[in-house]
């Protein structure tokens, strides 16, 4: 799975280096900087959701159809044993790590 950064903050921190190399007046390094700066500013962005972290709990209803819920949705899991749950839920999407919270 790939990692996901703030450009600004790789931008931010590039520029700090690139400062540092210009007032040392290692100027190789400073362009070397700027293409690995002007390589950042022309990568393409994508569509990233944040993640929400949420559980499985078990239904407390002594006749309940299903035995366990999303903490996020609500919403039942067709699987009743434990073992066989998934690690996301299937209505909406929350990654099922038993963080507290409803988004990370």
């Amino acid at each position: 799975m790939s990692d996901y950064i703030s450009r600004e903050l790789l931008l931010s921190g590039l520029n700090d280096i690139r400062r540092t190399y210009k007032e040392a007046k290692n100027y190789d390094a400073v362009s070397a900087i700027d293409n690995a700066i002007g390589e950042v500013k022309d990568t393409s962005d994508v569509d990233v959701a944040p993640i929400i972290h949420a559980h499985w709990e078990r239904e407390d209803r002594k006749y309940a159809l299903h035995k366990f819920r999303c903490s996020n949705c609500r919403c039942a899991s067709p699987i009743d044993t434990q073992q066989f749950l998934t690690d996301y839920c299937g209505n909406c999407g929350a990654k099922m790590d038993g963080k507290e919270g409803k988004n990370g």
